[in-house]
């Protein structure tokens, strides 16, 4: 009897410490592995005069790990002087891929809580973002991936953009096993008229 409520309590402890010690799945939306590498067309759509414009191509690699304060990132590195000297750090943290001022540049498990949140009182621009799961295959060059999107949301409280919308919306897309396949962004002073988009192109992965 003795016997047996000592494996039942060592059970128990057994399942508590495997509960403790499960961790997050490592994010599969970013490669962590040295020598991969990612080119991306850099693309202007002028939505006021159907114009599109590329006005760059260049390629990001993944450097070696690197330790910093203690933490694990990896190195991005990109081909379009100067940004190759100044390589992004990232770090996974618990579900969330974060660079060294802690600023979460996507989250591969939470899909329902705002992300980040700020203002510019100066020329009157709220934003927040947030996590979304594509609903629809993102579409580039290097071919058809199911995304999950880092979406950043600004809305302009003190005038109209021109074409008359108040909000503008970003988008970085991220593949599983491949990384950011498509980013959006804009100029305040344009406005949502004009896309600047970068697009993945090619792509290895190991």
């Amino acid at each position: 009897m003795k016997k047996l409520i000592i494996i039942a309590i060592a059970s128990i402890f057994s399942s508590c410490e495997e509960t403790e010690i499960l961790t997050p799945p490592p994010s599969n939306y970013m490669s962590w592995t040295e020598g991969d590498w990612w080119v991306y067309e850099s693309v202007r759509y002028d939505y006021n005069n159907g114009d599109t414009t590329v006005f760059s191509v260049d390629t990001t690699y993944a450097l070696a790990d690197t330790m910093i304060n203690g933490q694990l990132y990896r190195a991005l590195s990109r081909s379009l002087l100067p940004a190759n000297n100044n390589p992004m750090f990232l770090r996974d943290s618990s579900g969330y891929v974060v660079d060294l001022s802690g600023a979460i540049i996507y989250s591969y498990m939470n899909f329902i809580d705002t992300i980040a949140v700020d203002s510019v009182p100066m020329v009157g621009i709220n934003w927040y973002s947030m996590m979304l799961q594509d609903a629809e295959p993102t579409t580039v060059p290097a071919g058809i991936f199911a995304t999950i999107n880092h979406q950043t949301v600004a809305i302009n409280t003190l005038m109209q953009y021109p074409c008359g919308l108040t909000e503008m919306i970003s988008d970085r897309q991220f593949a599983e096993n491949v990384g950011m396949v498509r980013m959006s962004y804009h100029y305040a002073s344009l406005g949502p008229c004009i896309d600047n988009v970068k697009l993945l192109v090619d792509y290895y992965v190991q």
